[in-house]
């Protein structure tokens, strides 16, 4: 007797046929998880290497706009006796700042009458460098420090 359907047996897959193709997928697709997981760690890696990079280039900004409009002033401290230097400097993990100077330029959007002088101070603080400026150039508490950098190991100037 012949099958039915017209005399020809169905063909299909084998069982061996089928774990093959499903072994060779497994393979495929364990690469592809393993190329997507190195594709997101390096895209990590490089998100936080380009915000260190922003981070420094901002800093090496505003380093350079408050140098290039440092001012020959000489300040008065707290207790009203004038500096000795219109520039000082220090070393890090001493207790004065890196460098601390008077610069022109001090933005005043809303017109206020004052000057447009600027008390800047530079300073390492547990590896950060921080920026701070005064209100005002003579004797003020300087306002809260901005982080710039983090992690400093070292500075000369």
């Amino acid at each position: 007797m012949s099958p039915a359907g017209g005399g020809r047996g169905q063909r299909g897959f084998t069982l061996l046929e089928v774990l093959a193709s499903l072994a060779l997928f497994g393979l495929v697709a364990a690469a592809g998880v393993t190329v997507m997981a190195y594709t997101a760690d390096s895209q990590d890696a490089l998100r936080a290497r380009m915000d260190r990079l922003g981070a420094f280039q901002r800093s090496r900004a505003l380093l350079r706009a408050d140098l290039s409009q440092a001012a020959l002033r000489l300040v008065r401290r707290s207790d009203g006796s004038n500096a000795r230097d219109a520039f000082t400097g220090g070393r890090p993990g001493e207790a004065g700042p890196l460098f601390a100077f008077v610069r022109h330029g001090r933005e005043n959007p809303a017109a206020a009458a004052r000057a447009s002088l600027e008390y800047v101070e530079y300073r390492i603080v547990d590896g950060r460098l921080e920026r701070s400026a005064r209100a005002a150039v003579d004797g003020t508490a300087p306002a809260p420090a901005r982080v710039l950098v983090d992690g400093i190991r070292d500075a000369r100037v």
